[in-house]
This record gives structure tokens, sequence and C-alpha cells, in this order.
């Protein structure tokens, strides 16, 4: 700061004339300059000599070359051409043609590199403009993608949650349905079970009024003929044997009579109802209509000569059969079909659900309801067969009758 106010002062003195003492502190300004490396200093302070031109033309010229040097060594290419034209103008004035070509010389140089430096920072600020924008645009689709991504995480997480609820009511409605079958099938079986309990009540009450009808009846009439016979002895140990064999008569008619009206019980009055219009209350509730299409078609006569166990067992397989058609089939029609033919008892459950798969085999053996379809037939001295492809599934039980009639 001290030597720019130096700089100012002699600059104040040679604008007022005072060149005498101007020069001794611009020559001071100059070796401090050079003793402390300060370039601006110095070609401030030379330049100001340029001021003895009128003087001394020479020792200005040459103040304008020191000036040149110290600019050309700090790379100031506009103060080299400025000092430069300046040493032009006095190389003319005294014209001075070796000078002036000099000057010409360097004037040329400096102002090649002059435009070889704009020219350099023109290209660096064109692509610095360039990375500017570019790096613009990258930001801009940097943020365009980060907001998609946003987006897209956003929907992955609504569809995720709208996947998971969808099959969370659907796992819900499958429980529904099975804990529905598994309801009427349970309260099917009681049916059936109380139509054989019934049925052994009807065959008690039969054998108790045959039992008084025929047996009591029959000790009756052998008491009473003793009784007369007992009337007709003369002798009184005759009397006492028949005596002795009445009261055991009386006992027997007795146990007879009672045991008869033990059994001769009033039936409940039960009738029990077709087969085909169990399984059809068995199926209403678990495949509802509105999402189900059922045919079902059972033959009773072909159930005939049919025991009540096996009745029960059938009604299982069909509840297996629809379990696995509510967890896996995604069907939309089922056929429930039972019929006779030739000594036979067959029982024909189809659907159109996706079917078991490409790998039949594996799927056969990891599916619990089917080993249990296949576990019953043979319990009843039959056999199933399991048909599947990609347009549903036919599980068809057949079971001899001359074996469970």
């Amino acid at each position: 700061m001290m030597m720019f106010n130096r700089i100012w002062q002699a600059r104040l003195l040679i604008l007022d004339g005072q060149l005498q003492k101007a020069f001794p502190l611009v020559k001071q300004l100059i070796a401090d300059a050079q003793l402390n490396g300060n370039t601006d200093t110095e070609i401030n302070a030379r330049f100001l000599m340029v001021g003895y031109e009128n003087i001394n033309p020479r020792m200005a010229l040459e103040h304008c070359y020191s000036a040149y040097d110290a600019a050309n060594r700090s790379g100031y290419s506009y103060l080299e051409i400025y000092i430069l034209n300046n040493a032009l103008a006095i190389a003319k004035r005294i014209n001075d043609k070796d000078e002036m070509i000099k000057v010409y010389e360097k004037l040329d140089k400096s102002m090649s590199q002059d435009w070889e430096k704009s020219r350099k920072f023109m290209g660096d600020y064109v692509k610095y403009n360039a990375i500017q924008t570019d790096n613009l645009v990258l930001s801009k689709k940097a943020t365009q993608i980060t907001l998609w991504l946003i987006i897209i995480s956003f929907l992955s997480i609504v569809i995720v949650l709208s996947i998971y609820l969808v099959m969370l009511r659907q796992k819900k409605k499958v429980t529904e349905q099975l804990a529905a079958l598994d309801e009427a099938t349970k309260m099917q079986v009681m049916a059936m079970e109380e139509a054989k309990y019934q049925a052994v009540r009807e065959e008690q009450q039969r054998l108790g009024q045959d039992l008084h009808d025929g047996l009591s009846s029959s000790i009756a009439a052998i008491k009473y003929q003793l009784e007369v016979l007992i009337m007709d002895a003369e002798s009184n140990e005759l009397k006492s044997k028949l005596t002795k064999l009445r009261i055991e008569t009386e006992r027997a008619y007795t146990a007879a009579r009672n045991k008869s009206h033990e059994w001769f019980v009033q039936a409940d009055g039960q009738h029990e109802q077709s087969f085909e219009k169990q399984i059809k209350l068995l199926t209403e509730i678990s495949l509802p209509d509105n999402r189900y299409t059922k045919h079902i078609l059972i033959d009773d006569n072909s159930l005939a000569g049919v025991d009540m166990d096996t009745r029960i067992s059938l009604l299982r397989i069909i509840q297996g059969a629809v379990t696995n058609i509510i967890k896996h089939a995604k069907a939309k029609c089922v056929n429930i079909l039972i019929y006779e033919e030739e000594n036979t008892l067959l029982l024909n459950i189809s659907d159109d659900g996706i079917g078991l798969g490409k790998d039949r085999s594996a799927g056969l053996k990891s599916n619990i309801g089917l080993q249990s379809i296949f576990r019953r037939a043979k319990l009843l001295n039959g056999q199933a067969q399991i048909n599947s492809n990609d347009k549903g599934t036919e599980i068809i039980v057949s079971i001899p009758l001359t074996l469970n009639g």
C-alpha cells in the first residue's frame, strides 16, 4: 500500500512538471520492486519514466522495453501491447526505423500471444459453458430419474400392498369356505349317523314287537296250561313240581315281556334325506352360486344297497375333493355324479380348474387331500383314479357293490 501511494506521488509530481523530484522517487520504486519481486509495481514505475520522453526519448524508450520485459515475465499480454504501442509512438517520434521494426516485431509477437490466449480462453470458456450445460442437463435428468424412482417405488409399494391385501382377502375367503365345508360335512355325517342309529332303533322295535307277539304269547300259553294241570293233578308231589315249573315259566314270561317293552321304543320320526340332497346342502355353503356353477346328479337307487358307513366315506371323499378345488383349482364349474354300472358304484368329481401342473406325480404325492381320497377308496375295497391337465381335474372312485351291499 505504501508503494502504491509512492507511485501516485511520483505520478502527481510528473504531471506537475517536477521531474527532478520525481526521478529519484521513481528509481527508488524500481529498485524496491525488483528487490521484493513486485512486478506490478516495477511495471508502473518504469512506465512512469516514459514521462521523460520530452527530455530524453531514448531513455523513455528503454524504460518502455524494461516495462515490456516485466509485463512479459508476468504474462500480461494486454499490458505488453499497451506498452509497445507507447514505445512505437516514441520510435516514430524520433524517426528511428530500426526501433520501429523492433517494436513492430515485439508488438506482433505480443498480439499473437494475446490472440492465442484469447482464443484459448474462448475455447475454455465455451468448454466450460458446455460442461455447465451438460451438468445442468445431467442434473435435470438425475432429478427426473430420482422422481421416477420415487414414483416407481411408491407404485411398487402400493401394488405389493394391494396384492398382499387381495391375497389376504382371498385366503380369508378360502378359510371361510373350508370352515363352512367342514361344518356342513360334520352336519351331514351327524345326520347320516343319526339315520344309522334310527335304523338300529327300528330294528330293535321290530324285534321287541316280535318278542312280545311271539315268545311272550307262547310263554303265557304254557303258563296257563301249567295252571290247568296243577288244578287237575291228584298227587301233591306232582302239584309241587308243576307249581315250581309254573313259577319259572312266569319269571321267563316277565323277562321276555320287559325286554320286548325295552326294545319297543317309539321312533324319533326322522326320515333319511336323499344322498343327493345331502351333497347339495354340503356344496351350497362351501361353493357359493355367485362364484361356482355346480351340477350334481346322484342316483339314490344305486345307493339302495350301500350301508351307512360307505355313504359317510363317500361324503368324506367329496369333502376332500371340494377342499382341493377351493384351495388349489381356481375353478368356476364343479360336477359331482354318482351312479351304478355293472355292480360297481362310481363317484365322479370334475372341475375346470388349472389342474395339477406339469409334474403330476409330484402333485399327487404332495397333496394330502388327494392322498386321503386314495386311502378312503382303498378302505372301501375300491380304487381311485385322477385325470388332470390344464383344462381341469377329474376324480373317479369305483366301489364294488358286491362287497359293500
